[in-house]
């Protein structure tokens, strides 16, 4: 499903990090955002679907139906797990379609969402900079700063780097065990029912907040890489300015200005005499 993508995004950060350097020089010099994991959110019900079990009766006829009668296993997982013939004669058989098959099933997709859920890592922006709350929250009391981004159109090869709008909702999303098994199967067929409902499960586990967050506008970029939270690279995000807050010190503008890059633009909030409204200026 194709997007229409931002012309710029927005980071909020605070400079009471011990790593607001670091971060900032590998923002500027090497494009990277700093990713964490989904269940470090401010939010405990950030990307948290519900996830019901499908009926055994269901998943029995399912299994019936896809494999013919036959072990729902890869024969390579069960020489590999048991390479002893009569050991795995009968764990094939133990696999055929029936209650225990549809049991180990319905418990192997639970692991594959909450797996998936677990190794993917996110970095989140939004499509405002003049947002009051935000400055506040995320800024400690709009002393920090506002990164700007140029949004790129996506190439083939940083397709999956594009980011990602946040969906808001007033319920949760309601998942069972035939959606979870959408989303592993979408990456071996083209057909459009399972790739609709595997689009759905996905964003579901990493897109998805209640709606009383709309205000935030947000956006987000994910990793997937077996690897720790840490620094991933965007090409399709370019920094080109950083914004201080209404609250910034001399100290905070001193600092940007001896470790960004000359052509970075500075800009600085200052509030409305008469509104509550945020302006910028040019530092």
């Amino acid at each position: 499903m194709g997007i229409n993508l931002p012309s710029h995004l927005y980071r909020f950060r605070s400079v009471q990090s011990p790593y607001f350097e670091d971060e900032i020089q590998k923002t500027f010099g090497n494009r990277m955002l700093f990713c964490t994991p989904i269940d470090g959110q401010n939010d405990p019900y950030d990307c948290r679907p519900v996830i019901h079990d499908s009926t055994l009766k269901d998943i029995n006829l399912y299994l019936k139906a896809a494999n013919k009668g036959k072990s729902i296993a890869d024969q390579t997982a069960l020489e590999k797990h048991y390479p002893d013939k009569h050991e795995r004669k009968k764990a094939e058989k133990k696999l055929r379609p029936g209650p225990l098959a549809a049991r180990t099933l319905i418990k192997a997709m639970n692991l594959q969402a909450t797996g998936f859920r677990n190794r993917t890592k996110i970095a989140c922006l939004s499509e405002r900079w003049d947002s009051i709350l935000m400055w506040s929250h995320y800024t400690v009391s709009h002393r920090g700063i506002c990164i700007e981004y140029k949004v790129h159109e996506p190439t083939h090869e940083t397709v999956n780097n594009t980011p990602q709008p946040v969906s808001y909702t007033s319920d949760r999303t309601k998942l069972d065990t035939f959606d979870l098994i959408a989303l592993v199967k979408s990456q071996e067929v083209q057909d459009k029912a399972v790739k609709d409902k595997a689009e759905r499960c996905m964003s579901a586990l990493i897109l998805e907040k209640s709606i009383d967050w709309k205000y935030e506008k947000e956006w987000r970029v994910q990793s997937t890489a077996l690897a720790p939270p840490g620094y991933f690279a965007f090409e399709n995000l370019e920094p080109v300015s950083v914004i201080l807050g209404a609250n910034a010190t001399t100290e905070t503008r001193n600092l940007l200005g001896r470790i960004l890059p000359p052509s970075v633009i500075i800009k600085q909030v200052v509030l409305d005499d008469s509104q509550y409204k945020l302006h910028l200026i040019d530092v």
